[in-house]
């Protein structure tokens, strides 16, 4: 059974997925993500099946919208619908009408999954 823990301190298992899941150029040192989740409207939740680390989602409130900006799941988790669970909880459970992410182009399984659980492509940017 998948189980969640809310607003986690920033583990050596997590920070090595963050580092695996996202290039270089997509993430921020460990220090700013220690920072931004000071601040009350910053959430970093992790996942877990029993005891075994799966996954984390970290997201920021705003009035208008909440932001998911990192999304991932351990590479042993990948396919077996972990993700999905995820991004269902996240959908159920944060308090907006308009989720939003942004999701490279080439990561065509991400794409599938988010649009697994009911997101759409609105706006497309390339980034040079």
């Amino acid at each position: 059974m998948l189980t969640i823990k809310k607003n986690t301190p920033l583990t050596k298992e997590i920070m090595s997925l963050y580092k695996s899941a996202f290039p270089l150029r997509e993430r921020v040192s460990f220090l700013a993500l220690k920072l931004q989740k000071s601040f009350n409207s910053f959430h970093f939740n992790a996942y877990y099946d029993n005891d075994t680390f799966v996954g984390f989602i970290f997201y920021r409130e705003s009035k208008k919208a909440v932001f998911l900006n990192y999304f991932a799941t351990a590479s042993e988790f990948r396919n077996k619908g972990y993700g999905k669970q995820i991004l269902l909880w996240a959908i159920k459970n944060i308090q907006t009408e308009r989720p939003v992410l942004h999701v490279a182009g080439w990561n065509e399984k991400a794409i599938a999954l988010y649009k697994s659980v009911g997101f759409e492509i609105t706006e497309t940017i390339e980034i040079k």
